[in-house]
């Protein structure tokens, strides 16, 4: 797959305006937006999750890009393939981000991820977890577990690297 502009946009900051006596000037407090850029990414793919009871449990193999779960979970683009429909080989991740604010979007979700440079957590409805790597992070065999704690529908997008 060739990739361009593989890129992840974030920043999270606030315009303060003092009200003291005497004091003028807004003050940016946080980060400003920024983008982190990965010009040799190669691999990029996405897949959306619906879950119709709670306690189900879905699994993502980074490196594959494989997705399982029971039966009773609808995985849309979780086969292992991008969109070309050529199997996924990602031995090397970028970022991952999860969406609980996907149309259709309910329920929240917990998830554990295998590999000790990732984060575990939580997330709601229209929720956004981000996770991004200026140097790419080696997955073999790691896995991204979503368990729902409710009905609900979440998306994945991943980026890395082939080789």
């Amino acid at each position: 797959m060739t990739l361009s502009s593989a890129v992840a946009n974030f920043g999270l900051s606030a315009i303060a305006t003092p009200t003291s006596t005497n004091v003028t000037n807004d003050v940016r407090i946080g980060v400003a937006p920024a983008a982190l850029g990965f010009p040799d990414a190669d691999v990029a793919y996405s897949f959306r999750v619906t879950s119709i009871f709670p306690a189900l449990v879905t699994e993502l193999t980074y490196s594959t890009g494989v997705v399982t779960g029971p039966v009773t979970v609808t995985v849309l683009d979780g086969d292992g393939k991008d969109f070309e429909g050529i199997a996924i080989s990602m031995p090397k991740l970028y970022g991952v981000i999860i969406q609980g604010d996907v149309p259709g979007g309910i329920g929240e979700y917990s998830y554990v991820n295998s590999h000790a440079s990732l984060p575990d957590g939580a997330i709601a409805v229209n929720d956004t977890v981000a996770t991004f790597f200026a140097e790419p992070l080696t997955v073999t065999a790691e896995t991204l577990t979503l368990t729902s704690t409710s009905e609900g529908v979440y998306q994945v997008t991943v980026i890395g690297k082939s080789s």
